[in-house]
């Protein structure tokens, strides 16, 4: 067989598509990660964000008629404004809402009570 002229054989071109694909595919998923990560922060901030405002607000508007179910909705609710500054404060006041709860009849909020929820509002930071 005779050769062929201005005819060249074969040239080997180097095939890159395989690691661009693989960076590319890399970058979605760092990215997605990041996304992720962010957005369970963000939700779990929101998430603590909105508690502490319902929180405030029912502390804010609490009906003392019902004692007993003030005093366990207080409990619940003043664990989210405790700090260094009003920890003392706050046992003083879940001690004292002791005396409405874990029994049948309770007695009605006493004044004193409801001054120390006051003081212990004034002292919590929003």
């Amino acid at each position: 067989m005779e050769t062929l002229r201005g005819i060249k054989s074969l040239v080997q071109i180097e095939d890159y598509s395989l690691y661009f694909f693989i960076l590319v595919i890399s970058f979605i998923a760092f990215l997605m990660f990041l996304f992720l990560i962010y957005g369970v922060k963000y939700l779990r901030k929101t998430k603590i964000t909105q508690e502490r405002k319902s929180a405030w607000h029912y502390l804010n508007h609490v009906d003392f008629e019902e004692a007993k179910a003030a005093a366990y909705g207080i409990s619940q609710c003043a664990r989210f404004f405790v700090n260094e500054e009003n920890k003392a404060l706050f046992e003083q006041l879940i001690h004292a809402l002791e005396r409405y709860k874990y029994k049948l009849d309770v007695p009605a909020f006493k004044e004193s009570d409801k001054a120390l929820l006051a003081e212990f509002l004034g002292k919590s930071h929003v």
